[in-house]
This record gives C-alpha cells, sequence and structure tokens, in this order.
C-alpha cells in the first residue's frame, strides 16, 4: 500500500508500515506548493521542543476506491511530472496560487486523503 506516515519521533503512536518514497516526494510537492513558506531548521539533539519537525499520516486513492499499490506510482509520477512540464517556468509564488485552483492531481484519477 502506498500511505505515507512521517509520524512524530517522540509518539508512541505508530500504525503504518510501508512508506514508498514516490508518494513522500509527492507529499513534499504537495506540502511546499499548500504552504505560503515552508521554514527548514535543522533538528538538534532530539529537542523538537525548538524545532519543527515534519509528521503526517495520510494516503492516495486511486479512481477513488482504494489505496494504491506499488503498480500504480508510476502513474502518480507521470501526473506530477506533466503537471511540472505545463508549470516548471512559474515562479514559487505564482505555484503556490494556482495550487489553489489547479492542484496537480486535478482532473486525475488520483485523489489525497
Amino acid at each position: 500500500m502506498a500511505i505515507i506516515d512521517l509520524h512524530n519521533p517522540i509518539s508512541s503512536i505508530y500504525t503504518f508500515g510501508e512508506n514508498y518514497t514516490g508518494t513522500i516526494l509527492a507529499y513534499v510537492i504537495e506540502l511546499i506548493l499548500s504552504k505560503e513558506k515552508v521554514a527548514v531548521k535543522r533538528l538538534e539533539g532530539w529537542n523538537l521542543s525548538f524545532s519543527p519537525y515534519l509528521f503526517t499520516q495520510g494516503f492516495v486513492k486511486k479512481n477513488n476506491a482504494g489505496v494504491i499499490k506499488l503498480k500504480d506510482l508510476d502513474g502518480l509520477q507521470k501526473v506530477y511530472h506533466r503537471w511540472w512540464d505545463q508549470n516548471k517556468k512559474k515562479s514559487i509564488e505564482d505555484l503556490r496560487a494556482d495550487y489553489k485552483i489547479n492542484p496537480p492531481l486535478k482532473n486525475s484519477n488520483f485523489q489525497w486523503f
């Protein structure tokens, strides 16, 4: 299953097992586009009080049916690649403004949940 689980390291809750790299990278694209600014600070000494840590749980569905499988990752990659080919000359500000109306998975068989 293509489930993303970037869990909080100080939490004892860990429910998912497999993370496909393609799903994680797709999530990072969505994260960068959906935020006005993404600040990255170094995690020093595992002290989360002073450093932001990216964690979430989610998954991608295909045709609103079930969680995508390994065989579906090629199709997911093609959707993001097509989106990038159409938008790569835009500034990050324009990409973020467009994201609200035209996210990468719009008009595709894939949806984030």
